[in-house]
Protein backbone atom coordinates (compact mmCIF):
# COMPACT_ATOMS: atom_id res chain seq x y z
CA UNK A 1 0.00 0.00 0.00
CA UNK A 2 1.32 3.32 -0.91
CA UNK A 3 1.29 5.43 1.98
CA UNK A 4 3.20 8.84 0.89
CA UNK A 5 2.65 11.26 -1.19
CA UNK A 6 5.19 11.17 -3.78
CA UNK A 7 6.09 14.36 -6.32
CA UNK A 8 6.75 12.47 -10.10
CA UNK A 9 8.72 14.00 -12.59
CA UNK A 10 6.13 15.71 -14.37
CA UNK A 11 6.72 18.97 -13.12
CA UNK A 12 10.39 20.30 -12.72
CA UNK A 13 11.72 22.91 -10.42
CA UNK A 14 10.46 26.22 -11.07
CA UNK A 15 12.37 29.07 -9.87
CA UNK A 16 11.96 31.71 -11.10
CA UNK A 17 9.19 34.34 -12.71
CA UNK A 18 10.11 34.24 -15.64
CA UNK A 19 9.84 29.98 -16.06
CA UNK A 20 6.69 30.26 -13.66
CA UNK A 21 5.06 32.68 -16.95
CA UNK A 22 6.71 29.74 -19.50
CA UNK A 23 5.06 26.93 -17.60
CA UNK A 24 1.61 28.32 -17.23
CA UNK A 25 1.94 30.34 -21.23
CA UNK A 26 0.77 33.55 -19.54
CA UNK A 27 2.71 36.86 -19.94
CA UNK A 28 4.15 38.64 -16.72
CA UNK A 29 1.89 41.84 -17.52
CA UNK A 30 -1.03 38.81 -17.25
CA UNK A 31 0.65 37.96 -13.82
CA UNK A 32 1.24 40.94 -12.37
CA UNK A 33 -2.19 42.71 -13.25
CA UNK A 34 -4.17 39.48 -11.27
CA UNK A 35 -1.85 39.85 -8.41
CA UNK A 36 -3.19 43.24 -8.09
CA UNK A 37 -6.87 42.89 -8.19
CA UNK A 38 -8.18 43.66 -4.88
CA UNK A 39 -9.99 41.11 -2.51
CA UNK A 40 -13.22 42.99 -4.21
CA UNK A 41 -12.10 41.81 -7.22
CA UNK A 42 -10.70 38.60 -7.23
CA UNK A 43 -13.78 36.92 -6.05
CA UNK A 44 -17.58 37.63 -6.56
CA UNK A 45 -19.58 35.74 -3.73
CA UNK A 46 -22.27 33.11 -4.60
CA UNK A 47 -25.08 32.06 -2.13
CA UNK A 48 -25.84 28.73 -2.36
CA UNK A 49 -28.52 26.70 -0.10
CA UNK A 50 -28.13 23.14 1.27
CA UNK A 51 -29.80 20.52 1.45
CA UNK A 52 -30.70 21.28 5.12
CA UNK A 53 -31.48 24.45 4.50
CA UNK A 54 -28.47 26.77 5.66
CA UNK A 55 -26.50 28.57 3.17
CA UNK A 56 -22.99 27.74 1.74
CA UNK A 57 -20.87 31.08 0.26
CA UNK A 58 -19.33 29.75 -2.94
CA UNK A 59 -16.31 32.24 -4.39
CA UNK A 60 -16.34 32.48 -7.59
CA UNK A 61 -12.73 33.79 -9.33
CA UNK A 62 -12.19 37.35 -11.86
CA UNK A 63 -12.07 35.77 -15.41
CA UNK A 64 -7.93 36.14 -15.38
CA UNK A 65 -7.45 34.64 -12.08
CA UNK A 66 -9.91 31.50 -13.43
CA UNK A 67 -8.06 31.10 -16.65
CA UNK A 68 -4.33 31.28 -14.68
CA UNK A 69 -5.73 28.81 -12.29
CA UNK A 70 -7.09 26.74 -14.91
CA UNK A 71 -3.25 26.15 -16.20
CA UNK A 72 -2.10 25.83 -12.58
CA UNK A 73 -4.70 22.97 -12.48
CA UNK A 74 -3.51 21.71 -15.84
CA UNK A 75 0.26 22.44 -15.97
CA UNK A 76 0.94 21.45 -12.31
CA UNK A 77 -1.25 19.87 -10.43
CA UNK A 78 -2.94 17.33 -13.09
CA UNK A 79 -0.99 17.65 -16.30
CA UNK A 80 -2.39 16.03 -18.68
CA UNK A 81 -0.18 13.56 -20.05
CA UNK A 82 1.76 12.13 -16.70
CA UNK A 83 0.47 12.67 -13.57
CA UNK A 84 2.89 15.01 -11.21
CA UNK A 85 1.35 13.65 -7.83
CA UNK A 86 1.97 9.82 -6.78
CA UNK A 87 -1.44 10.03 -4.55
CA UNK A 88 -1.32 7.41 -1.43
CA UNK A 89 -3.94 4.79 -1.80
CA UNK A 90 -6.20 5.79 0.44
CA UNK A 91 -6.53 9.57 -0.85
CA UNK A 92 -9.61 9.71 -2.43
CA UNK A 93 -12.11 12.46 -4.77
CA UNK A 94 -9.58 14.51 -6.79
CA UNK A 95 -7.32 12.19 -8.02
CA UNK A 96 -7.42 12.43 -12.11
CA UNK A 97 -7.51 9.12 -14.10
CA UNK A 98 -4.53 9.48 -17.11
CA UNK A 99 -5.87 6.34 -18.65
CA UNK A 100 -8.10 3.55 -19.10
CA UNK A 101 -6.17 1.50 -16.76
CA UNK A 102 -5.49 3.96 -13.90
CA UNK A 103 -7.71 3.13 -11.16
CA UNK A 104 -11.21 4.50 -10.34
CA UNK A 105 -10.55 7.42 -7.06
CA UNK A 106 -14.35 8.69 -6.97
CA UNK A 107 -16.53 7.51 -3.65
CA UNK A 108 -18.01 4.31 -5.06
CA UNK A 109 -13.98 3.54 -4.69
CA UNK A 110 -13.36 4.42 -1.64
CA UNK A 111 -16.81 3.21 0.05
CA UNK A 112 -15.18 -0.19 -1.44
CA UNK A 113 -12.71 0.05 0.95
CA UNK A 114 -14.53 -0.71 3.83
CA UNK A 115 -16.68 -3.59 2.33
CA UNK A 116 -17.47 -6.25 5.13
CA UNK A 117 -16.90 -4.05 8.22
CA UNK A 118 -18.56 -4.28 11.31
CA UNK A 119 -17.47 -0.97 13.25
CA UNK A 120 -17.75 2.50 11.19
CA UNK A 121 -16.14 6.04 12.37
CA UNK A 122 -17.09 8.84 10.14
CA UNK A 123 -15.50 12.20 10.62
CA UNK A 124 -16.06 15.59 9.15
CA UNK A 125 -13.39 18.51 9.16
CA UNK A 126 -15.31 21.73 10.25
CA UNK A 127 -15.49 24.54 7.85
CA UNK A 128 -12.86 23.12 5.55
CA UNK A 129 -11.39 25.09 2.80
CA UNK A 130 -12.19 28.46 5.11
CA UNK A 131 -9.68 27.15 7.77
CA UNK A 132 -6.81 26.27 5.50
CA UNK A 133 -4.57 28.71 6.03
CA UNK A 134 -1.91 30.18 2.99
CA UNK A 135 0.43 28.89 4.94
CA UNK A 136 -0.76 25.63 4.40
CA UNK A 137 -1.38 26.38 0.49
CA UNK A 138 2.73 27.96 0.36
CA UNK A 139 3.91 24.79 2.06
CA UNK A 140 2.62 22.44 -0.56
CA UNK A 141 4.35 24.35 -3.43
CA UNK A 142 7.92 25.27 -1.57
CA UNK A 143 8.26 21.88 0.66
CA UNK A 144 6.17 19.39 -1.73
CA UNK A 145 6.45 20.74 -5.48
CA UNK A 146 10.01 22.74 -4.36
CA UNK A 147 9.21 25.39 -6.11
CA UNK A 148 11.57 28.72 -4.95
CA UNK A 149 9.74 30.89 -2.19
CA UNK A 150 8.90 33.57 -4.31
CA UNK A 151 6.94 31.34 -6.82
CA UNK A 152 5.79 29.32 -4.19
CA UNK A 153 4.79 33.09 -2.27
CA UNK A 154 3.06 34.04 -5.88
CA UNK A 155 0.99 31.08 -6.31
CA UNK A 156 -0.25 30.90 -3.26
CA UNK A 157 -2.01 34.50 -3.58
CA UNK A 158 -3.86 33.38 -6.83
CA UNK A 159 -4.62 30.44 -5.18
CA UNK A 160 -6.03 31.95 -1.93
CA UNK A 161 -8.67 34.72 -1.13
CA UNK A 162 -8.37 36.76 2.23
CA UNK A 163 -5.74 34.50 3.66
CA UNK A 164 -7.57 30.80 2.89
CA UNK A 165 -8.63 28.65 0.33
CA UNK A 166 -11.81 29.70 -1.66
CA UNK A 167 -14.14 27.04 -2.04
CA UNK A 168 -15.39 27.61 -5.68
CA UNK A 169 -11.16 28.63 -6.64
CA UNK A 170 -10.79 25.80 -9.39
CA UNK A 171 -7.14 25.10 -7.43
CA UNK A 172 -9.26 24.14 -4.44
CA UNK A 173 -10.15 20.51 -4.34
CA UNK A 174 -6.37 19.56 -5.19
CA UNK A 175 -4.38 22.34 -2.89
CA UNK A 176 -7.15 20.88 0.05
CA UNK A 177 -5.91 17.58 -0.47
CA UNK A 178 -2.81 17.89 -0.61
CA UNK A 179 -2.02 19.99 2.82
CA UNK A 180 -1.73 16.33 4.46
CA UNK A 181 0.91 15.74 3.01
CA UNK A 182 3.32 15.97 5.62
CA UNK A 183 1.95 14.52 8.72
CA UNK A 184 -1.24 12.00 7.33
CA UNK A 185 1.07 9.45 6.37
CA UNK A 186 2.38 9.08 10.00
CA UNK A 187 -0.71 9.31 11.31
CA UNK A 188 -2.14 6.57 8.44
CA UNK A 189 0.85 3.94 9.53
CA UNK A 190 0.00 3.74 13.03
CA UNK A 191 -3.83 3.58 12.13
CA UNK A 192 -2.88 0.59 10.05
CA UNK A 193 -1.00 -0.81 12.66
CA UNK A 194 -3.99 -1.25 14.72
CA UNK A 195 -6.06 -3.10 11.55
CA UNK A 196 -7.78 -0.31 11.09
CA UNK A 197 -8.92 0.76 7.50
CA UNK A 198 -8.71 4.61 6.80
CA UNK A 199 -9.94 6.47 3.59
CA UNK A 200 -10.30 10.40 2.94
CA UNK A 201 -12.27 11.80 0.50
CA UNK A 202 -11.41 15.62 0.05
CA UNK A 203 -12.71 16.07 4.40
CA UNK A 204 -14.39 13.15 4.68
CA UNK A 205 -12.63 11.01 6.66
CA UNK A 206 -13.81 7.51 6.88
CA UNK A 207 -12.08 4.27 9.47
CA UNK A 208 -13.95 1.20 9.98
CA UNK A 209 -12.97 -2.25 11.37
CA UNK A 210 -13.83 -5.84 10.59
CA UNK A 211 -14.28 -6.54 15.00
CA UNK A 212 -17.85 -5.94 16.19
CA UNK A 213 -18.21 -2.88 18.43
CA UNK A 214 -14.08 -1.68 18.02
CA UNK A 215 -13.20 1.48 20.23
CA UNK A 216 -12.00 4.12 17.91
CA UNK A 217 -11.15 6.61 21.23
CA UNK A 218 -7.13 6.30 20.37
CA UNK A 219 -8.32 6.59 16.48
CA UNK A 220 -10.49 9.66 17.08
CA UNK A 221 -7.31 11.31 19.32
CA UNK A 222 -4.93 10.36 16.25
CA UNK A 223 -7.18 11.87 13.62
CA UNK A 224 -7.98 14.97 16.31
CA UNK A 225 -4.26 15.45 16.86
CA UNK A 226 -3.40 15.65 12.63
CA UNK A 227 -5.81 17.91 12.33
CA UNK A 228 -5.17 20.60 15.06
CA UNK A 229 -1.00 20.34 13.68
CA UNK A 230 -2.93 21.66 10.64
CA UNK A 231 -5.18 24.31 11.95
CA UNK A 232 -8.31 22.29 11.52
CA UNK A 233 -10.63 20.37 13.72
CA UNK A 234 -13.16 17.47 13.45
CA UNK A 235 -16.92 18.34 13.33
CA UNK A 236 -18.37 17.68 16.81
CA UNK A 237 -21.79 17.73 15.44
CA UNK A 238 -20.99 15.13 12.26
CA UNK A 239 -19.31 12.58 13.97
CA UNK A 240 -20.79 9.07 13.78
CA UNK A 241 -19.76 5.63 14.86
CA UNK A 242 -21.80 3.10 14.20
CA UNK A 243 -22.05 -0.96 14.11
CA UNK A 244 -23.35 -3.52 12.28
CA UNK A 245 -25.98 -4.97 14.43
CA UNK A 246 -28.72 -6.06 11.67
CA UNK A 247 -29.35 -2.95 9.35
CA UNK A 248 -25.94 -2.72 6.54
CA UNK A 249 -23.70 -0.16 7.26
CA UNK A 250 -23.12 3.12 4.59
CA UNK A 251 -20.20 4.72 3.79
CA UNK A 252 -20.63 7.58 1.59
CA UNK A 253 -24.77 6.28 0.76
CA UNK A 254 -23.66 3.30 -0.46
CA UNK A 255 -24.30 -0.09 1.48
CA UNK A 256 -21.00 -1.95 2.43
CA UNK A 257 -22.01 -4.98 4.48
CA UNK A 258 -22.08 -6.93 1.50
CA UNK A 259 -19.06 -8.96 -1.11
CA UNK A 260 -19.84 -5.85 -3.15
CA UNK A 261 -21.38 -2.04 -2.21
CA UNK A 262 -24.56 -1.17 -3.16
CA UNK A 263 -27.30 1.59 -3.13
CA UNK A 264 -29.96 2.06 -0.34
CA UNK A 265 -33.11 0.22 -1.37
CA UNK A 266 -35.06 3.59 -1.03
CA UNK A 267 -32.04 5.31 -3.64
CA UNK A 268 -32.98 2.58 -6.19
CA UNK A 269 -36.57 4.02 -5.86
CA UNK A 270 -35.32 7.36 -6.31
CA UNK A 271 -33.77 6.71 -9.71
CA UNK A 272 -36.90 4.52 -11.32
CA UNK A 273 -38.87 7.40 -10.20
CA UNK A 274 -36.23 9.80 -11.93
CA UNK A 275 -36.87 7.98 -15.47
CA UNK A 276 -40.40 7.57 -15.15
CA UNK A 277 -40.67 11.14 -14.41
CA UNK A 278 -38.67 12.14 -17.26
CA UNK A 279 -40.63 9.66 -19.52
CA UNK A 280 -44.21 12.02 -18.35
CA UNK A 281 -42.09 15.11 -18.91
CA UNK A 282 -41.34 13.56 -22.72
CA UNK A 283 -44.50 13.61 -23.74
CA UNK A 284 -45.07 17.10 -23.57
CA UNK A 285 -43.34 18.43 -26.79
CA UNK A 286 -43.16 21.88 -26.13
CA UNK A 287 -41.06 20.92 -22.48
CA UNK A 288 -39.05 18.76 -24.10
CA UNK A 289 -36.90 21.09 -26.47
CA UNK A 290 -36.48 23.22 -23.37
CA UNK A 291 -33.58 23.84 -21.42
CA UNK A 292 -35.15 22.94 -18.24
CA UNK A 293 -35.84 19.41 -19.96
CA UNK A 294 -32.03 18.71 -20.85
CA UNK A 295 -31.29 19.39 -17.46
CA UNK A 296 -33.56 17.22 -15.91
CA UNK A 297 -32.44 14.18 -18.68
CA UNK A 298 -28.59 14.63 -18.06
CA UNK A 299 -29.57 14.65 -14.03
CA UNK A 300 -31.57 11.29 -14.72
CA UNK A 301 -28.90 9.97 -17.01
CA UNK A 302 -26.38 10.39 -13.84
CA UNK A 303 -28.14 8.82 -11.51
CA UNK A 304 -29.04 6.09 -13.93
CA UNK A 305 -25.72 5.24 -14.84
CA UNK A 306 -24.39 5.27 -11.19
CA UNK A 307 -26.28 1.91 -11.45
CA UNK A 308 -23.32 1.13 -14.61
CA UNK A 309 -20.44 1.83 -11.53
CA UNK A 310 -21.91 -0.57 -9.61
CA UNK A 311 -22.54 -3.36 -11.89
CA UNK A 312 -27.00 -3.62 -10.86
CA UNK A 313 -28.95 -5.43 -13.36
CA UNK A 314 -31.12 -2.62 -13.91
CA UNK A 315 -28.76 -0.25 -15.50
CA UNK A 316 -29.37 -1.73 -18.91
CA UNK A 317 -33.21 -1.92 -18.47
CA UNK A 318 -33.30 1.79 -17.29
CA UNK A 319 -30.33 3.37 -19.62
CA UNK A 320 -32.75 2.19 -22.85
CA UNK A 321 -35.41 4.31 -21.43
CA UNK A 322 -33.92 7.36 -21.10
CA UNK A 323 -32.35 6.95 -24.44
CA UNK A 324 -35.69 6.77 -25.81
CA UNK A 325 -36.64 10.56 -24.37
CA UNK A 326 -33.34 12.12 -25.34
CA UNK A 327 -34.13 15.90 -25.78
CA UNK A 328 -35.13 17.50 -28.97
CA UNK A 329 -33.83 20.13 -30.70
CA UNK A 330 -35.53 23.17 -32.00
CA UNK A 331 -35.50 25.91 -34.53
CA UNK A 332 -33.63 27.99 -31.58
CA UNK A 333 -31.11 25.89 -31.47
CA UNK A 334 -30.16 26.21 -35.14
CA UNK A 335 -29.82 30.18 -34.57
CA UNK A 336 -27.81 29.91 -31.17
CA UNK A 337 -25.54 27.78 -33.32
CA UNK A 338 -25.11 29.92 -36.11
CA UNK A 339 -24.52 33.01 -33.56
CA UNK A 340 -22.05 30.77 -31.75
CA UNK A 341 -20.49 29.52 -34.39
CA UNK A 342 -19.81 33.44 -35.90
CA UNK A 343 -18.38 34.26 -32.64
CA UNK A 344 -16.24 31.76 -32.85
CA UNK A 345 -15.14 32.72 -36.37
CA UNK A 346 -15.19 36.51 -35.22
CA UNK A 347 -12.85 35.81 -31.84
CA UNK A 348 -10.64 32.67 -32.86
CA UNK A 349 -7.70 34.96 -33.11
CA UNK A 350 -7.30 36.71 -30.18
CA UNK A 351 -9.51 34.98 -27.57
CA UNK A 352 -9.46 31.24 -28.55
CA UNK A 353 -7.18 30.78 -25.06
CA UNK A 354 -9.88 32.52 -23.36
CA UNK A 355 -12.33 30.75 -20.72
CA UNK A 356 -15.30 32.77 -22.41
CA UNK A 357 -14.17 31.03 -25.85
CA UNK A 358 -13.79 27.77 -24.87
CA UNK A 359 -16.91 27.98 -22.60
CA UNK A 360 -18.82 28.94 -26.11
CA UNK A 361 -16.85 26.73 -28.10
CA UNK A 362 -18.07 23.49 -26.20
CA UNK A 363 -21.80 24.61 -25.85
CA UNK A 364 -21.49 24.81 -30.00
CA UNK A 365 -20.53 21.15 -29.68
CA UNK A 366 -23.20 20.58 -26.70
CA UNK A 367 -25.65 22.15 -29.58
CA UNK A 368 -24.86 19.66 -32.36
CA UNK A 369 -25.13 16.66 -30.03
CA UNK A 370 -29.09 17.17 -29.90
CA UNK A 371 -29.29 17.93 -32.85
CA UNK A 372 -27.90 15.35 -33.83
CA UNK A 373 -29.93 13.24 -31.70
CA UNK A 374 -33.10 14.86 -32.54
CA UNK A 375 -36.37 12.50 -33.56
CA UNK A 376 -37.57 14.17 -36.21
CA UNK A 377 -35.95 17.03 -38.45
CA UNK A 378 -32.58 16.30 -39.92
CA UNK A 379 -30.08 19.02 -39.30
CA UNK A 380 -27.03 16.07 -40.76
CA UNK A 381 -25.94 19.19 -42.70
CA UNK A 382 -25.63 21.42 -41.07
CA UNK A 383 -24.21 19.36 -38.34
CA UNK A 384 -21.35 18.03 -40.44
CA UNK A 385 -20.38 21.69 -42.56
CA UNK A 386 -20.63 23.59 -38.60
CA UNK A 387 -18.35 20.41 -37.61
CA UNK A 388 -15.61 20.97 -40.46
CA UNK A 389 -15.23 24.32 -39.46
CA UNK A 390 -15.08 23.70 -35.68
CA UNK A 391 -12.00 21.83 -36.20
CA UNK A 392 -10.05 24.96 -37.25
CA UNK A 393 -11.38 26.87 -34.56
CA UNK A 394 -10.34 24.88 -31.64
CA UNK A 395 -9.30 26.52 -28.46
CA UNK A 396 -5.76 26.92 -27.71
CA UNK A 397 -4.26 26.24 -24.19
Amino acid sequence: MKLQYVKTDAIGYINSIDSLCSTLSISKSDLNRALSLSNELKYSQIKLTKRDGSVRIVHNPHRLIRNIQKKINERILRPKNSPSIDWPDYVYGVIPRYNKNSPSKDYIAAAKVHIGSKSLLKLDVSNFYDNVHISLVYRIFNKFFKFSKKVSEILSKLTCHNDNLAQGALTSSYLATLIFFEIEPIVVQKILNKKIRYTRLLDDITLSSLKPNQDFTIIKALINQMLLELGLQINDNKIQEQFFVGNPLEVHGLRISFKEVRLPQNELSKIRSSVHHLELHAKEATFRVSKNYRTEYFICMGRVNKLKRLKHFEHSKLIKRVLKVRPKASHKDVIDAKNTLNYLSINYPKKSGSYKYKQQYHQLGFLLTIMKNNNGVIYDEFIYETRQKMKNLKPTT
